[in-house]
């Protein structure tokens, strides 16, 4: 015998545990997509660069894709001359 779409909707609900029911009709996942790994890689990378010039834009923040990111030496280096700074008095 054929179920209804409703019955197998009151099953799911009962098998959640939630005790909790929903007004609104399930959706079924009409397309899945099997992507490899190199593939989900590449979406996340061009997914985050447009949320990102999006988000500096919207922001009104500058482009910093020109600035070099300082390495842990170099930053290391700036605070002990940053402290031999502020231990000396400061700049004269």
């Amino acid at each position: 015998r054929d179920r209804s779409q409703a019955d197998a909707a009151s099953d799911t609900e009962a098998s959640s545990g939630s005790g909790e029911t929903s007004t609104e009709p399930s959706s079924p996942v009409a397309n899945v997509t099997s992507v490899d790994a190199k593939q989900a890689s590449e979406t996340v990378v061009n997914s985050d660069e447009v949320a990102t010039k999006r988000l500096t834009q919207n922001l009104n923040l500058p482009d910093l894709s020109g600035v070099k990111t300082p390495n842990p030496a170099q930053i290391a280096n700036f605070l002990q001359q940053t402290m031999k700074t502020i231990r000396s008095g400061g700049p004269r």
